[in-house]
């Protein structure tokens, strides 16, 4: 299974909200979800981007960084695309999916949210943030709530 997640950033902060549905209720997170039988990961970022907060990012701003490989008690779980978009169209909105938007800054030791976000995130969001682009396998704890390990690999996106 593939899965987008797109983080809206703003000279050095990024936009985050809290899922109110699915998998990590409550979490801090950017917008994204399940890719559709015959979509492009891009096209599903930019849909669910505008489902979930209701701004339009053309694919000239999206910017593809990493390419994250979720495994859970060792078993593969699916495959995340991160992107990242320094432009769009509206403001973000609250949605069904996500509560209301706030912005973080990333650029300084402390203040992004990660001990309200994915276990996993803590390792990897903060290269991704900088622009960093790599592919990793992320090894979770079979509840999902612990991470035991990252590795990381350097990757060339367009």
């Amino acid at each position: 299974m593939q899965v987008t997640v797109c983080f809206l950033l703003r000279e050095e902060k990024v936009c985050l909200a809290q899922k109110r549905r699915t998998y990590g209720i409550g979490l801090w997170n950017g917008y994204g979800g399940r890719v559709k039988d015959g979509e492009f990961v891009e096209a599903c970022a930019i849909r669910e981007t505008h489902e979930e907060s209701s701004v339009h990012v053309s694919p000239d701003n999206l910017v593809k960084t990493a390419v994250v490989r979720i495994y859970r008690g060792g078993e593969f779980q699916y495959e995340l695309h991160v992107f990242l978009a320094r432009t769009w169209e509206g403001e973000p909105q609250e949605s069904e999916e996500m509560g209301p938007p706030r912005w973080f800054r990333f650029n300084r030791l402390g203040a992004l949210p990660l001990l309200d976000m994915f276990s996993d995130d803590l390792v990897w969001l903060p290269r991704a943030l900088s622009g960093e682009k790599f592919e990793a396998d992320a090894y979770l704890s079979l509840e999902g709530d612990a991470t035991d390990r990252v590795v990381f690999r350097k990757a060339t996106f367009r």
